[in-house]
């Protein structure tokens, strides 16, 4: 049986030698492509990398071989046969991955197929061409997909609540103006009356029938009667503010005496109320630059919000300090203190903490504080607040 199998190769066509990118392959070297001899292998398997491929056919000695023609194909990729040169070689580059069949095969002159060998090629895609890598990329662009549109929906929202913000923003700003026009109004509607009171007053403080006591009195209603109107100023300026147009007109004072005189205001008011009410002067006399009548508003404001909240039998003080050149001027109150997400927004227009009273409702009208920032602030000074509750 040797023999004859022998004798049979004899008259087949079968490939001699194969090389790759150049190189000869053998069997089980680094290619990896053989397991056994070239003339008996069935099938080729070429990785990666492994571009180029030339394959060379021999035949039998017998003589009439010799004058035949001999061609190729390679199924998968041309249906057509080619004829071989003298070498009798096939030599393929750059394969698309897949699968083919080469066929070689000798015809006679009278067109008869005499011989025919078939090889099995199979070319493997590279890592980023397999159905592994294919997945993976799949999972990205759903990924990508993914981000792409949650993103998109987030600008949406956030557009969303910027033109709500927006909106909410006009509202409040359509509330201030509102207030401010129904401030401005009272204010008004207020100064007819209370200037008649005042009035009514400087009469009876010229009366010589008056006791000194029940002038001094007096004298103390008519002071607040004053003050009274500088508030209502206030809100007059306030509006001016708003607008632009507040001015301040400065000059040299005793910030000492000054602050003297506005405790002392304060005084009685204290005693009406029983709290303990007291003045720390660090020194004698400092002269400093400002605008007396501005600045007026801006101690009461300070001191009337001390007092507002600061219950009976609690104690207010008042400090007048220097600290390199500049006078420092700190009030100090057992009060009911602000919460720290509500300190930061005490200088805001119109802004009311609920927390500071026991029933959790706003007091005062949110402008003191801010218009007094507003004055500080055209000094070149600065006001802060450190508090908390309780």
């Amino acid at each position: 049986r040797g023999y004859l199998s022998l004798l049979r190769r004899k008259y087949d066509i079968y490939p001699s030698r194969l090389m790759v990118n150049g190189k000869e392959v053998y069997v089980n070297d680094d290619f990896g492509i053989l397991t056994e001899s070239i003339p008996f292998i069935d099938r080729l398997t070429f990785k990666p990398g492994q571009d180029i491929f030339s394959i060379e056919y021999s035949v039998s000695n017998y003589s009439p071989y010799r004058m035949d023609k001999f061609e190729y194909r390679l199924s998968g990729l041309s249906d057509d046969w080619i004829s071989m040169d003298d070498s009798r070689s096939v030599t393929y580059t750059s394969l698309s991955p897949g699968d083919y069949t080469l066929f070689v095969r000798s015809v006679n002159d009278k067109g008869e197929i005499v011989a025919m060998n078939k090889i099995d090629i199979s070319v493997t895609p590279p890592f980023y061409r397999t159905i592994w890598a294919y997945m993976f990329y799949v999972l990205c662009a759903l990924v990508l997909a993914f981000y792409l549109i949650n993103s998109y929906l987030k600008r949406i929202k956030l557009r969303e609540k910027l033109i709500y913000e927006q909106k909410h923003i006009k509202d409040i700003e359509e509330l201030n103006r509102i207030k401010l026009e129904l401030f401005t109004d009272i204010s008004h509607e207020f100064r007819t009356p209370l200037t008649l009171i005042e009035g009514q007053i400087e009469i009876l403080m010229r009366s010589d029938m008056l006791t000194r006591p029940l002038r001094e009195r007096i004298v103390r209603v008519y002071r607040n009667c004053l003050q009274m109107g500088e508030l209502i100023t206030e809100l007059l300026d306030f509006r001016k503010q708003e607008q632009g147009k507040v001015e301040i007109k400065v000059s040299e004072h005793d910030i000492v005496a000054f602050m003297k005189e506005i405790y002392n205001n304060f005084l009685v008011y204290s005693e009406y109320k029983d709290i303990d009410f007291t003045l720390t002067e660090d020194l004698s006399e400092f002269m400093v630059w400002y605008d007396e009548k501005q600045m007026r508003k801006v101690f009461n404001n300070i001191l009337s919000n001390a007092f507002k909240y600061t219950k009976e039998g609690g104690n207010i003080n008042v400090s007048v300090s220097k600290d390199e050149g500049y006078a420092v001027i700190k009030v100090k109150d057992t009060g009911m203190g602000i919460s720290s997400e509500n300190i930061k927004n005490i200088f805001n227009n119109f802004y009311q903490a609920y927390d500071s009273n026991e029933q959790g409702m706003p007091v005062g009208s949110g402008i003191g504080l801010a218009y007094s920032k507003e004055i500080v602030d055209m000094h070149g000074g600065s006001i802060d607040v450190e508090s908390c509750v309780g």
